[in-house]
């Protein structure tokens, strides 16, 4: 069986600067560096296969005296080393910072969403508090706090989500589109749900987003009558687009997945009528609950639709459409989609890891868990959950005791699934993998 790898670093970002297989010349060619030049080829590093290339810019940087003159060269350096995972790097360049280039906004951002995307919520946290501390930092902006609160909302912070959210409320951020949507997630998904409805309430403007994230934090508590009144509010205010939208994602989280098929199915045919499209949060909360043999046709059309009308594939639709065809057991159309993702994070990883578990893949699941840590992605509780079956199947106790060790490095050890995973192979193998974790995983 071949795995997927092959065409993923050519295929999964596409560059709108220079590539920076053109930029080489730039270096062999130019005797002074000047900062456009440079510019232009960091820009065009943004994966860690271009890293070699983007140390050249820096090294070049360095020599011409331009790391320490040219703020707009300094903060790219840092985004480069953000994109590319390499932190301590951009740390390092970020704490050689004068103090007039410390007074813009974007290098902090650039660090804070870093860290939040890669799942270091406490670094995200500690950059956004050193912010404060820091003598000549900027006031955080709307590009600040969708990533502060996540990261709050990821570590369970809702006490200090608050403190963040009284902050953007004090500059009137508060109710911004992206600012906003955060919060409601964040107190939605800590069961504040009046909290999340305050801020919702107060937003200016709502797109079908807002409205499907409030009325997820409604169904997800059980309060269905909460749901329905919120969804009668948004009839009377929003679109035909954003209500039969949300009405259809409404459907597949309350299990009436015959309802939602019918509007789904309804909704391409009056498009040109009616301008009603389903948009990629509709089709995420849709896929989730085609899970039997008639799902895998129902899955297929929806996936026809999306080709057709050009939606476009972000991490969560990529893997929502993997995880219904490993599930309905067509492999290769499962990895005809992930080969087709622009680009790869632990949500698409995490989800072949298990697809292939749950089709007796262990070895392509391995392939896969160790592709991820050679792309510098940290694997979570959710990666080392779904690993744990593929050493039990294999008999590789070597490699659960290191997974076991490594959940135990990162706290993992007390999610649900990870240690459910964990009693499970150590019944498998016959073994205590719980007295065995004295290998260090790297």
């Amino acid at each position: 069986m071949r795995f997927p790898q092959r065409r993923l670093l050519v295929r999964r970002v596409k560059l709108t600067p220079p590539r920076p297989c053109c930029l080489h010349a730039t270096f062999s060619t130019t005797a002074a560096a000047s900062p456009d030049r440079l510019l232009a080829v960091l820009r065009g590093c943004v994966s860690p296969s271009h890293l070699s290339l983007g140390f050249q810019a820096h090294a070049r940087a360095v020599t011409s005296g331009l790391h320490v003159t040219d703020p707009a060269l300094q903060t790219r350096l840092i985004g480069m080393y953000v994109l590319a995972r390499r932190f301590r790097d951009g740390v390092a360049v970020f704490s050689s910072l004068p103090p007039g280039a410390a007074a813009s906004a974007l290098p902090w951002n650039w660090l804070i969403r870093g860290f939040t995307m890669a799942g270091e919520y406490r670094s995200a946290l500690l950059f956004y508090l050193k912010m404060w501390a820091h003598p000549s930092a900027p006031l955080p902006d709307s590009h600040t706090f969708p990533y502060v609160v996540k990261s709050c909302a990821a570590l369970g912070a809702i006490a200090l989500g608050r403190l963040v959210h009284r902050t953007a409320r004090t500059h009137g951020l508060d109710s911004d589109m992206f600012v906003g949507s955060a919060l409601i997630k964040m107190y939605a998904n800590g069961g504040l749900l009046w909290d999340a409805r305050q801020v919702f309430d107060g937003m200016a403007e709502r797109d079908c987003v807002l409205w499907n994230v409030m009325m997820d934090g409604y169904v997800k508590a059980g309060e269905v009558s909460s749901a329905v009144g919120l969804f009668g509010d948004m009839r009377a205010s929003e679109s035909e687009v954003a209500v039969a939208n949300t009405l259809v994602s409404m459907y597949a989280k309350c299990k009436c997945l015959d309802d939602a098929w019918k509007l789904f199915s309804l909704m391409p045919r009056d498009d040109l009528k009616s301008g009603i499209q389903p948009d990629p949060v509709t089709l995420v909360s849709l896929l989730p609950a085609l899970t039997d043999l008639n799902g895998f046709k129902q899955g297929k059309e929806i996936h026809g639709y999306i080709v057709r009308n050009c939606v476009h594939m972000d991490v969560f639709l990529v893997s929502a459409l993997v995880d219904i065809y490993f599930k309905c057991r067509a492999v290769r159309m499962a990895q005809n989609v992930y080969d087709s993702a622009k680009a790869i994070d632990v949500v698409i990883g995490s989800t072949m890891i298990s697809g292939y578990v749950l089709n007796g893949m262990s070895q392509e699941a391995v392939k896969m868990f160790q592709y991820l840590l050679e792309q510098g992605i940290k694997p979570n509780a959710v990666v080392i959950a779904s690993m744990l079956p593929a050493c039990a199947s294999m008999a590789a106790m070597k490699l659960g005791q290191e997974l076991h060790s490594y959940a135990l490095k990162n706290a993992y050890e007390g999610s649900c699934y990870v240690e459910s995973a964990l009693v499970d192979m150590s019944w498998r193998l016959d073994c205590d993998v719980f007295q065995h974790c004295d290998l260090i995983f790297c």
